[in-house]
């Protein structure tokens, strides 16, 4: 049984459409996310502005603050994601996916060209990948920048790269 699930799996890492599927399902994950996030962030403002004015806001605080932390995890689905898509590229190319997740190294070997700033901020979203799956990463060792991409920014250029994998997919 073990083996005909290894060949089955085997069998899904040649299938373009498989990469795919997945990577629209990684990207509607980190979408939720990002939206608890973000709703997250307003009520954390909302709730300082009414601490600012006096009122007692030690209850609710807390829990408001914890689903700040979401914002790794949805930047990690969707770093996951573009890297699905950019796998599925690469196998709808004929080529074998790399065996990486360096979204700037799949982008490259899938034929994306990058605009100016696009890698480094690629790099951040390797650094978030890490920074969702670990409390802390070991990406300065890979030279990876700090930091993340503040959600407007996050969802501009998500949007500029998707376009280009979109177009490189069809």
């Amino acid at each position: 049984m073990l083996e005909a699930l290894a060949t089955a799996s085997e069998e899904l890492l040649k299938d373009a459409n498989a990469w795919f599927g997945k990577s629209d399902v990684l990207r509607r994950a980190g979408d939720i996310l990002d939206e608890a996030y973000k709703a997250a962030v307003r009520h954390v403002i909302h709730l300082s502005t009414a601490a600012a004015a006096g009122t007692d806001v030690s209850r609710d605080l807390p829990g408001a603050q914890k689903d700040t932390n979401l914002h790794a995890v949805s930047q990690m689905l969707y770093q996951l994601s573009m890297e699905n898509a950019l796998k599925g590229i690469a196998v709808k190319q004929g080529k074998e996916p790399l065996r990486s997740h360096d979204l700037v190294e799949l982008a490259k070997a899938a034929g994306i060209v990058l605009e100016a700033g696009e890698e480094s901020k690629l790099k951040v979203l390797n650094r978030m990948n890490e920074l969702g799956r670990y409390r802390v990463g070991g990406s300065e060792k890979k030279g990876y920048t700090h930091g993340t991409v503040g959600f407007n920014n996050m969802d501009k250029l998500y949007e500029s790269i998707w376009n280009k994998i979109r177009k490189a997919a069809q």
